[in-house]
């Protein structure tokens, strides 16, 4: 390992720490910021390597900047208490309709103002839920990984992941037809978008339709 590698590992090592364990006085832009100055002057980065680096990343950190922005003037106008208020009075005291509520904003949430805003959102929702919540990261085949993690749980909540422009066993994908007929908790099974029309049930098997 060159001089130049490891204290590249001590720099990224150093700022991850600082990120997860937040001591105070001491933010975590503040480290990456002198480390990574630090690289350049004993050379293991060249000027020329770091400028292009940062004018390949300047427009994605820009926007995750303005994001990040938008998702905090959303949290101090209240807007994330306000929409945890709604959800807690919209499940009428069950956590099975809580969590569904939950999983709906959030993946609206995610998708408009970024992961820190759902982040913001969720801990809301654990707040009005009295339960406490953890982010468990998992490699592997998404169904078995489901599954596994739901050994100690008391419900799981999923999403149609096939069709959702109609009623019936194709608004469920491989996945998660195998997270159902596997997991070993209850299962409450949501629909990400609006529901489809009672028109779009499926007809019944000819032999019942003449009979």
């Amino acid at each position: 390992m060159t001089d130049a590698l490891a204290l590249a590992l001590l720099v990224l090592g150093s700022t991850l720490i600082v990120a997860v364990v937040r001591p105070p006085h001491i933010p975590e832009a503040g480290v990456a910021s002198v480390g990574a100055v630090l690289l350049v002057i004993v050379g293991a980065i060249g000027l020329s390597g770091a400028g292009d680096a940062l004018r390949a990343l300047g427009p994605t950190v820009g926007f995750l900047a303005a994001m990040l922005l938008i998702a905090d003037g959303c949290r101090r106008e209240g807007l994330f208490d306000a929409m945890g208020a709604i959800m807690a009075r919209g499940s009428a005291g069950s956590p099975q309709r809580l969590l569904a509520f939950v999983f709906v904003v959030a993946a609206v949430i995610t998708a408009v103002l970024s992961l820190d805003a759902t982040i913001v959102l969720l801990t809301e929702a654990q707040r009005r839920l009295g339960r406490a919540a953890t982010l468990e990261t998992r490699r592997g085949r998404i169904e078995r990984e489901v599954v596994t993690a739901a050994e100690h749980i008391d419900i799981l909540v999923l999403a149609r992941d096939g069709d959702r422009e109609r009623l019936g066993p194709h608004s469920l994908g491989p996945a998660t037809r195998f997270v159902i007929d596997h997991a070993p908790c209850q299962v409450l099974i949501i629909w990400p978008e609006s529901t489809p029309e009672l028109a779009t049930l499926p007809p019944p098997p000819s032999s019942q339709a003449s009979g």
